[in-house]
């Protein structure tokens, strides 16, 4: 049982997007860090400030960019769209797949829980081959009735924006690519 259910019921979060590009390229973009200011949506601020990567096991290019179990990414963020105000966010990978999924939780932020996997597989479209990114979010706000408050009227909303903005900008990148 993930620890996020220990906690009580959390709020489930899901997006899907179809990218037209192979899989292995898809997935080495999504498991490099440095990429999330970039299909961060610009009123959130993101920025990257720590990274403590770990490799993930394998003989394979490129593998020293990517986040695999035991990274830790650092990120600044508003806490509110274009407000000064900002927050830290540490996420961890606690499992890594290659070429399946990764899975991250917060360390420390802005949620009491929030576990994020993200899982890729090759799907065609109108006979053109592309990959399926798939994102599934728990997490729990805390606070109760006013936490569940929060959710319906804030943050729900707040975590469709981003990954749809996530979307366009991942789009965009593949379309240059």
């Amino acid at each position: 049982m993930s620890p996020v259910h220990l906690l009580g019921v959390p709020h489930v979060f899901e997006a899907e997007q179809w990218i037209p590009a192979p899989l292995e390229p898809v997935f080495r973009y999504f498991c490099d860090p440095r990429n999330l200011a970039v299909i961060s949506p610009p009123s959130s601020g993101a920025r990257l400030k720590q990274l403590s990567l770990v490799p993930p096991p394998g003989d394979f290019a490129g593998r020293e960019r990517m986040a695999g179990t035991g990274s830790e990414i650092v990120l600044s963020v508003r806490l509110l769209p274009y407000l000064p105000l900002r927050a830290s966010w540490t996420a961890r990978i606690v499992e890594f797949d290659w070429l399946q999924r990764f899975r991250d939780i917060q360390v420390s932020g802005p949620f009491q829980q929030f576990e994020h996997t993200h899982s890729f597989a090759v799907a065609g479209r109108n006979g053109q081959p592309g990959t399926i990114v798939r994102d599934h979010v728990e997490y729990s706000i805390g606070f109760g009735p006013l936490g569940a408050l929060a959710n319906a009227l804030v943050v729900a909303r707040s975590l469709r924006q981003m990954f749809d903005y996530r979307h366009r900008a991942t789009a965009h990148q593949f379309r240059r690519s």
